[in-house]
This record gives C-alpha cells, structure tokens and sequence, in this order.
C-alpha cells in the first residue's frame, strides 16, 4: 500500500473529511447534528493546505468556534470573535489569530474586513466565507440550518492572521 506521503492532496483531504465526519457522529443532540450539517458548508472552499494543516479534532474545535459565532448572531447582527487559539480554552491550538464573524448575508463583508486587517498591517494567511442558509424564529435562534430552500442567508467568515499577542491590538481588531 502507498504510504499517506504519497496520496494525492486530494485523497489526504477527503480522509481528513471522513475523519471529522466520524467525530461529528459521536456526539449526540441538536448541537451534534447542526455541526453536521454545517461541516460542508463551511469547509468547501477551503484550501487544502488549511485542511491538511490540521487535525481532524482540531477542525472540529474550529467549526465549534463558528458555530458558536452564527448562534450569537440570532441572524440580526454582526458577531465578531477574535482569538488566539489555546487548546485548553478552544480546543485546539494555532499559532495564528483567528477572526470568525457571522451576520445575515450582505454586500462586501469580505472586502471590507480583508481591507481593514491590510490597513491594520495584518497578512490574511487563511480566510473561508461560507454562505449558508438558514432559518431562525421571531426569537433570534436558530430553527434549520444547511438546506438551500431556507428563506435566510447567514455570512460567515474565518479569517487567520499571523498571532497577535498584545491584548490592546486585539482589542482594536475586535472593533
């Protein structure tokens, strides 16, 4: 058998996605299932390089960080969530910063926040923007999430910047 070096990017990728599958369907509950949901969603346009670049049970961790993020949003406002990740806080640890924002789905999200981390003299190193749709009730949570004929549309990007440890830049990131 082909050692895992020698499989195609795309094959490494596709047991990555398999293995996260697989820690997904271990849990049980609405989060469990919404988190499965939300999986190809939010990893289909990510590059390979970001998938490979972590461990199955750190990209859940991750995806548990944007869940958390759109459920804050209750689909009226814009959540922005700045962090450094630390294994014992978020599950997982990178040696990047990580902004996750979530808000109903408009014009521009992308260009501005990519342009304002460029004027603040942060490199965008990774950044996935996923669209999804959604459904929340007249009280702000989330009802369905995943499938296309779901009148709502919720922005969720992840963007990963080289680590920024001084606690006043992050702060002024978070703005």
């Amino acid at each position: 058998p082909a050692s895992v070096e020698r499989l195609p990017l795309s094959s490494l990728v596709i047991r990555r996605m398999a293995e996260l599958k697989r820690l997904l369907r271990q849990g049980d509950g609405k989060a469990a299932r919404e988190l499965l949901t939300l999986m190809p969603h939010f990893f289909k346009n990510a590059p390979d390089a970001f998938l490979l670049g972590y461990r199955a049970a750190d990209l859940l961790a991750l995806l548990s960080c944007a869940y958390r993020v759109v459920l804050l949003s209750r689909g009226k406002k814009v959540v922005v969530s700045v962090f450094n990740p630390e294994e014992k806080r978020h599950g997982f640890f990178s040696d990047r910063t990580c902004v996750q924002i979530s808000a109903p789905d408009g014009p521009f999200y992308v260009t501005s926040v990519r342009e304002q981390l460029r004027a603040m003299n942060h490199t965008v190193v990774n950044l996935i923007h996923p669209i999804i749709p959604v459904s929340w009730d007249s009280g702000g949570r989330l009802r369905k999430l995943g499938e296309s004929n779901l009148p709502g549309r919720q922005s969720l990007i992840h963007i990963e910047i080289d680590r920024v440890d001084d606690r006043a830049e992050l702060g002024r990131i978070d703005r």
